[in-house]
């Protein structure tokens, strides 16, 4: 069997990473050598199975990770599998779904592999095919087990229900007549003496029966390593099995862990632990610690760490025609915010947005998305406010209570800064400089607050009156060139409905 190459292809080389804004490329190399490292087994020539959790929130990108990272193993002698639970959450049983598209797989390596070496492709392809009889085999007995163990149900059911209870047609004894109570007690006891008899028998055989599936399967991999330029392990990738019905995914990995753990076989499950954890604790009663439960199907859990938001945001819009030959206003204090990176720019503006709403990576592309088509409906020959704009899509996706206050036409209630301080924590100050006062600090939320009292002023000159020095002064000035600033909310309201596909 050929060992694996310690060679991982460059963006140069092939550019399965080429939108990769999350700069996740390294984490894929890491990983990558790491694996090859842990399933290496030096005395048998062997890899041995393996199962790793990749854990990431929702929306933080890790269905573009691994798809990306299947692409790059592509370009090596690994063969990748890539299952996505969520489109077979449809099947009764995730067993059946996986085996399915596994064979499907593993035959198209079969046949694309060992293409110029004939025996050994018909010895994989009757290793392969010998593994489905055995697994079915092995799987069927469970079915009727499963409703022999409903015997407790129909115990006071109707005659027929116990009848059909005890009769087992593949011994072909005879069902027990039913003339009267005695006769239904007896038929009872004998069921219940069959039933656990042929349990203990399935069971052994079941477990032989699995035993023998995996061999099969282990020596069509085998196949593939001496004569099929294939290095093991095989990567199986399994992707959305958070967004899943929890019966199907404990089920699933369950099936991973004590069928499918064979020889040359490396999983990669992606998922949000803490959210599987949940909806394993419902399943189980609230008081049921689904994340403890989760950890015993993987060898190791490894966490996707969140991204700069700065950069995100930066590679975003770095490309953007509209925002970038619009006339524009940041909303910002004059000199910008004291940052690592560049202070007076659009990233700036939308990073301070995106984390002070607490947006995650979809809701921050939603956000750039929503902010782009209020630019094309804003007048062309008028400034952009691009801070009252974000912060308008962003109250809007995630938060309807301030999006209403702040679309309204009337003076902010003055529980304002404490409601949005209790519902954004994050909103923290920041050092910014002017002009006029050199350094000083602010919080989105003053800015919010000058920036709403402004357009007031802009909307209703002559009945509203608001502070005319200091940064209010300055931000007023700015709205003042906006004048279609005012109906922002009502082009927030229609470009909200923009999803990326």
């Amino acid at each position: 069997m050929k060992m694996p190459t310690d060679e991982v292809p460059s963006v140069a080389q092939h550019s399965p990473w080429a939108d990769d804004l999350l700069d996740r490329k390294p984490y894929a190399d890491f990983l990558t050598q790491y694996l090859l490292a842990k399933t290496r087994s030096k005395k048998s020539g062997k890899s041995h199975p393996f199962c790793l959790a990749l854990d990431a929130n929702w929306g933080d990108g890790k269905s573009f990770f691994l798809t990306n990272w299947a692409k790059q193993l592509r370009d090596t002698r690994h063969p990748v599998f890539l299952f996505d639970a969520w489109k077979a959450d449809f099947h009764a049983d995730p067993l059946i779904a996986f085996l399915a598209a596994f064979r499907d797989f593993l035959r198209g390596e079969i046949e694309e592999r060992l293409i110029g070496h004939h025996q050994a492709q018909i010895q994989a392809r009757r290793s392969l095919d010998a593994s489905i009889r055995t697994f079915r085999a092995a799987v069927l007995p469970v079915g009727k087990a499963l409703l022999s163990g409903a015997l407790k149900k129909f115990v006071g059911s109707s005659i027929d229900e116990l009848s059909d209870a005890i009769l087992d047609k593949d011994s072909g004894d005879e069902p027990h007549p039913s003339a009267g109570e005695n006769a239904i007690t007896s038929g009872i006891t004998e069921g219940v003496n069959v039933f656990f008899d042929k349990a203990l028998e399935d069971q052994a055989s079941r477990q032989a029966l699995f035993d023998r599936f995996r061999e099969e399967v282990s020596t069509a991999i085998d196949a593939l390593s001496k004569h099929g330029a294939a290095d093991q392990p095989i990567f199986i990738f399994i992707d959305e099995l958070d967004r899943c019905r929890p019966n199907f995914a404990i089920e699933l990995l369950e099936a991973l862990k004590h069928i499918f753990r064979i020889d040359g076989l490396c999983y990669i499950v992606a998922t949000n632990m803490r959210q599987l954890g949940h909806a394993v604790g419902a399943v189980y009663g609230s008081r049921f610690d689904g994340r403890n439960y989760l950890s015993r199907f993987f060898d190791i859990e490894y966490t996707l760490p969140q991204p700069s938001l700065y950069h995100y945001v930066e590679r975003l819009i770095i490309d953007d025609d509209i925002l970038a030959t619009r006339s524009i206003y940041l909303g910002m204090p004059t000199q910008g915010f004291d940052t690592p990176y560049r202070p007076g720019t659009i990233a700036t503006v939308i990073e301070w947005v995106c984390h002070v709403f607490e947006l995650d990576l979809r809701n921050q592309q939603r956000l750039i998305e929503i902010v782009r088509a209020c630019a094309v409906s804003a007048p062309g020959e008028q400034r952009f406010h691009v801070l009252w704009a974000s912060v308008l899509a962003a109250s809007h996706l995630v938060s309807p209570e301030i999006y209403d206050r702040l679309r309204k036409r009337a003076g902010l209630a003055d529980d304002f800064a404490r409601t949005f301080a209790t519902r954004f924590p994050r909103d923290t100050p920041r050092d910014f400089t002017t002009e006029q006062a050199g350094s000083a600090r602010t919080t989105l939320r003053e800015l919010i607050m000058h920036t709403h009292q402004a357009v007031l002023r802009h909307a209703h000159p002559n009945s509203y009156r608001g502070p005319e020095d200091g940064l209010h002064a300055q931000i007023s000035a700015a709205v003042e060139g906006t004048e279609h600033i005012t109906a922002y909310p009502e082009m927030i309201q229609l470009a909200g409905h923009i999803r990326r596909a």
